[in-house]
């Protein structure tokens, strides 16, 4: 067969050849990915617009694409079958095959890159979080409003409307793997209702229950090739690639999730003896461009949030934030900013003051709140809330004019025991 027109365009591979009669035989690739065995795609024979055959195997096993081939040739009428030999058929696809090999490596090309002035600073969607054409995983306990959370960001971004900060609006595509599609349309309720937006402003949802991430891949792919600049994807435990303490695996559903989108927002949860941190393997994080941690603690009719940013490419440092969701009898009724002091059991400031002042002190020895703080880039109003307060970790020595020394206070004998 001659004439063949090749294309890989989208994660699609496709050859078509004419054939006389005005009909045509096509062989297409799609779903390609490398596993440890080789490369792997699901391969479809046609005639015309009618699928002679198809399966998925790896693509470099003879025994896999002369079993394809037989199949799809005993689905041909007996005149077809003079016009395309078995021998003929076979040899088309495995030529095609080796082309997809070749083709896929070849999509990528070297560029001499120097520094672009011209950039700017990196564009954000939600700022300080979600970075365009970058990589965000939040993640938290089960059960402590992360769901919410991404609702109320990704319909903020939908319609632009800036109650977490400054927002560029952008198509946003959730894709739920963990609730029932009931249950998003309950919240979505409250989340239109907290945003102040009309109750039948829309979030184009797809709802995959019980499915997993590689399962809606191409609708995913779709979709941004239509237009959608964001996936917010719920949640990561539905990766679908196995244990997810394994690298590889790990690897493997990021990976996915790369060539569906190019900016995305991935919801996870921790291990349970650790809350600081992404359950699974550590190149979760080594994928993500930016990395939040969020806790929450609950009173009579609101939840508390803070977020923390653990790690973030590019981006200046930014400090911990804190947001109050209101709940009534018809469920999520407002979101606003709160301050550290509305929630003093989510504030970690404290805590990582002391580490910081108590090294300092440790190494210098007396010193004053103005000195600790000019040297370590504390606000003095917190180094000398800490020397008035922590009098079992710190004790004044002598005034030295104006100023009070203090120091690591030497333990007890009865601290020693």
């Amino acid at each position: 067969m001659t004439n063949q027109d090749f294309s890989l365009s989208d994660g699609i591979a496709r050859q078509t050849t004419p054939l006389p009669g005005g009909t045509s035989f096509s062989i297409e690739a799609r779903n390609m990915r490398r596993e440890r065995t080789g490369q792997h795609a699901l391969v479809a024979l046609l005639y015309g617009g009618t699928i002679l055959a198809y399966d998925t195997f790896n693509i470099g096993r003879s025994e896999d694409r002369g079993r394809l081939a037989k199949s799809a040739h005993s689905g041909l009428s007996s005149e077809l079958q003079t016009m395309l030999p078995l021998v003929s058929l076979r040899h088309t696809l495995d030529l095609f095959l080796l082309r997809v090999e070749g083709a896929e490596s070849e999509q990528y090309v070297v560029t001499d890159v120097h520094g672009d002035h011209n950039l700017g600073a990196v564009p954000l969607l939600l700022a300080p979080y979600l970075v365009q054409k970058g990589g965000t995983i939040l993640f938290a306990p089960p059960g402590t409003g992360k769901t919410y959370l991404a609702l109320l960001q990704a319909q903020a971004i939908q319609h632009e409307v800036s109650v977490f900060g400054a927002v560029r609006q952008t198509q946003v595509l959730y894709v739920n793997l963990e609730r029932s599609e009931e249950s998003i349309w309950r919240r979505m309720k409250g989340v239109n209702r907290a945003l102040g937006l009309p109750a039948n402003a829309t979030l184009p949802v797809l709802s995959a229950r019980g499915r997993a991430l590689k399962d809606v891949a191409s609708r995913i792919r779709r979709k941004t090739k239509e237009g959608t600049g964001l996936v917010v994807v719920d949640s990561l435990s539905r990766a679908g690639v196995g244990t997810m303490v394994d690298d590889e695996n790990a690897n493997a559903a990021m990976d996915t999730l790369n060539t569906v989108t190019s900016t995305w927002y991935l919801i996870a949860h921790t291990p349970k003896a650790n809350s600081d941190t992404v359950y699974g393997s550590q190149m979760f994080n080594a994928a993500a461009d930016v990395v939040v941690r969020m806790k929450s603690v609950g009173r009579k009719g609101v939840i508390g949030l803070s977020l923390k940013v653990t790690k973030a490419n590019d981006l200046p440092p930014v400090d911990t934030r804190f947001w109050e969701m209101e709940f009534d009898s018809e469920g999520l009724a407002a979101v606003r900013m709160a301050e550290a002091s509305d929630y003093p059991t989510l504030d970690e400031s404290d805590q990582e003051n002391e580490v910081i002042i108590l090294d300092y002190l440790g190494h210098v020895g007396a010193s004053s709140a103005t000195d600790v703080a000019k040297d370590t880039g504390l606000q003095r109003a917190a180094v000398a809330k800490f020397f008035s307060r922590r009098n079992d970790l710190v004790e004044f020595v002598s005034k030295q004019g104006k100023s009070a020394l203090y120091r690591v206070k030497a333990p007890t004998k009865d601290a020693w025991n």
